[in-house]
């Protein structure tokens, strides 16, 4: 697989603060939020030690409007994204990298601090605000040659 690649992250976590919306120089709507993803200890290791890893997650256009609205410290998450990694110079000569993750997708799992899961909430994506519903299917079973009487209909 010469010249391929696949960049691709799911985190599932909670909200560390509530998030930032801002609009960029070019227009585009952007919001950010500090997520933050406990990670499972491997086998050699204690395991009352929790660690946790913190992600910065930035959303644009529709999924950050969504994201600004509805999003709060402490929610669970899930984010579907790509990891972004960007490299700035710093006064001194040296260069300071940041990662970061670009959201694509966006799964509200609670509606807060506790586990107990809230009302339902919508899975959203960048482009899921424009798809139509889809159209319920009949079932092909439904009202096939029944009588009067409510018995079916046999042919032979």
């Amino acid at each position: 697989m010469a010249g391929a690649s696949y960049n691709k992250i799911i985190l599932v976590g909670r909200l560390t603060r509530d998030p930032e919306s801002r609009t960029t120089a070019s227009g585009t709507q952007m919001t950010r939020f500090s997520l933050a993803v406990d990670r499972v200890p491997s086998r050699n290791a204690d395991p009352s030690a929790q660690n946790t890893d913190f992600f910065t997650v930035s959303a644009f256009n529709r999924l950050a409007e969504i994201c600004s609205r509805y999003l709060t410290k402490g929610r669970l998450v899930l984010v579907e994204g790509a990891l972004h990694v960007d490299s700035v110079p710093q006064p001194d000569g040296t260069n300071r990298t940041y990662v970061n993750v670009w959201a694509n997708e966006m799964k509200m799992l609670s509606s807060g601090y506790s586990d107990q899961p809230g009302a339902p909430a919508p899975q959203v994506s960048r482009d899921s605000y424009s798809r139509p519903a889809p159209a319920p299917v009949p079932d092909p079973l439904d009202d096939m040659g029944e009588g009067d009487d409510g018995e079916m209909d046999v042919p032979f």
